[in-house]
C-alpha cells in the first residue's frame, strides 16, 4: 500500500542557531531559547506555538533542525487527501479547488501582507490578514474567529 501524499515545506535562516538541549522548548507558548534572544531580537514566543497548533489541527507535524551559529531549518508536512481520480487511476491534471477555504494569513510586512492577501483571495480562498501574533489572539479572545 502506498504512503499517504503529503506536502512539505521549509524556512532556513542563517541564525545563531538553536543549542540541542533547547530545541524542546520552541513550540511551547511564551517560550524562546532564553530571555536574551527576547531582549536581543524582539517577540513573544508565541508565533511557533500558534503554527504549531494549526499544523496539528490540519493533521500535520512540524518540527526544527538547527546547529548553533550555523541557522535553523523549520519545517512541516501536511497530508494531502487522496482525490477520486487518482483512486480511478487517472491521470488527468485538476485543478486545485480552493474555493470555500478558509486562511489565516499573518505577517507583520504590509505590503507582503497585501500581496499575499490578494494572491490567495485569487486562489478563492477567503483570506483573513493579521500584522502579529499578538493580534491574532487578540482577534481570537474577542471571537472574531476561532481555532
Amino acid at each position: 500500500m502506498n504512503a499517504p501524499a503529503g506536502i512539505r515545506f521549509a524556512v532556513r535562516d542563517t541564525g545563531i542557531g538553536i543549542p540541542p538541549d533547547r530545541l524542546h522548548r520552541l513550540f511551547q507558548s511564551f517560550s524562546q531559547v532564553d530571555s536574551s534572544t527576547t531582549r536581543h531580537y524582539g517577540g513573544t514566543g508565541l508565533g511557533l506555538a500558534i503554527s504549531k497548533g494549526l499544523v496539528e489541527l490540519m493533521g500535520g507535524k512540524i518540527w526544527v533542525e538547527s546547529s548553533e551559529g550555523q541557522g535553523s531549518t523549520f519545517m512541516f508536512v501536511l497530508p494531502l487527501p487522496p482525490s477520486p481520480a487518482a483512486a480511478k487511476g487517472s491521470l488527468k491534471k485538476r485543478p486545485i479547488q480552493l474555493a470555500g477555504l478558509h486562511l489565516l494569513l499573518v505577517e507583520d510586512n504590509g505590503s507582503v501582507r497585501r500581496l499575499l492577501a490578494r494572491l490567495t483571495q485569487s486562489w478563492g480562498l477567503t483570506t483573513v490578514e493579521a500584522g502579529s501574533s499578538q493580534e491574532v489572539l487578540g482577534r481570537l479572545k474577542k471571537g472574531e474567529f476561532s481555532i
